[in-house]
């Protein structure tokens, strides 16, 4: 269960990259980002963000239906709403989990974020 690994929502920063709590502030940023085709063209049909119409419905119940299996942050460059990071497939057998990223498609292309970048937990 995702809530053993992370008791509390944590706010990761690092190199002016920041994943942190999807807000209400987030609900326009959020609405374009899940409403965009490119950004989806490769995903997933069951996604929980796009699992309700009303976006400020699933920020409000992100971090209570969402804690059994994954973790979603959003990801803020300077401040700004660039995307989602999802933790997910956590084995405490193992000491494992897996992270996923998604990038709003105006922070694409940028180097910003690389296969390569390396976050400290």
């Amino acid at each position: 269960m995702i809530k053993n690994l992370f008791p509390i929502i944590p706010r990761i920063e690092q190199d002016g990259i920041v994943l942190d709590k999807i807000t209400q502030k987030d609900a326009e940023d959020l609405k374009d980002f899940v409403s965009s085709s490119a950004v989806y063209e490769y995903e997933p049909t069951f996604l929980f963000e796009k699992k309700y119409d009303d976006v400020t419905y699933v920020i409000d119940h992100l971090y209570d239906e969402g804690l059994e299996s994954s973790l979603i942050l959003g990801v803020y460059v300077d401040d700004k709403f660039a995307g989602i990071a999802e933790f997910y497939a956590f084995s405490d057998r193992i000491h494992k989990i897996s992270i996923g990223l998604r990038l709003s498609e105006k922070y694409w292309g940028f180097g910003g974020l690389t296969p390569t970048d390396k976050w400290i937990l």
